[in-house]
């Protein structure tokens, strides 16, 4: 099954037809919506928790979850780069220094520093936060974190972290 699956997925040319790829969320999803958007980037986070996660953000304001087609190969460094601006322009990915790397507009996003990097770049106002500091902080000291941000980044590895024992 999985052969015959390969085999017509490469065939396909990698592509599903009528599904969003996750190269595509950002500017057909995140772009198009208006005033304060928080985007959650929960490494290793599957559909089926991300529906568990709305459910419990149900007094948040709208929340959209829409299945994608994940870019390969599904590892942090490709899946993350994935998500960020300009992918669905233009994303390879490539070698960088020996390593694997993704790559958009031509800049290779070889680690975490180079994906934030980019986003500020294209998104100099973005507000970023970790998922674990979140409970920690005061509502107060939140809203006045992210009051005005039109995009609030709130990231999480302790899934890939304890599936893994890496945060890259």
């Amino acid at each position: 099954m999985a052969t015959g699956f390969s085999r017509t997925f490469q065939a396909a040319h990698w592509q599903v037809a009528g599904i969003l790829r996750q190269t595509e969320i950002y500017e057909k999803v995140l772009a198009r919506l208006s005033g304060s958007v928080a985007y959650v980037l929960v490494d290793s986070l599957r559909f089926e928790m991300g529906v568990e996660l709305a459910g419990q953000l149900d007094r948040a304001g709208e929340i959209i979850l829409c299945p994608s087609l994940a870019a390969l190969p599904t590892i942090t460094k490709i899946g993350m780069a994935a998500l960020l601006p300009e992918a669905s322009a233009g994303f390879d990915v490539v070698t960088e220094r020996d390593k694997l790397a993704a790559r958009i507009a031509g800049v290779p996003l070889v680690d975490f520093a180079a994906r934030r990097g980019f986003l500020k770049t294209r998104q100099p106002q973005v507000v970023e936060l970790e998922l674990g500091e979140l409970p920690r902080m005061s509502g107060k000291r939140l809203e006045g974190k992210v009051a005005g941000a039109p995009l609030i980044v709130v990231r999480s590895q302790e899934i890939d972290s304890l599936g893994e024992g890496s945060s890259d």
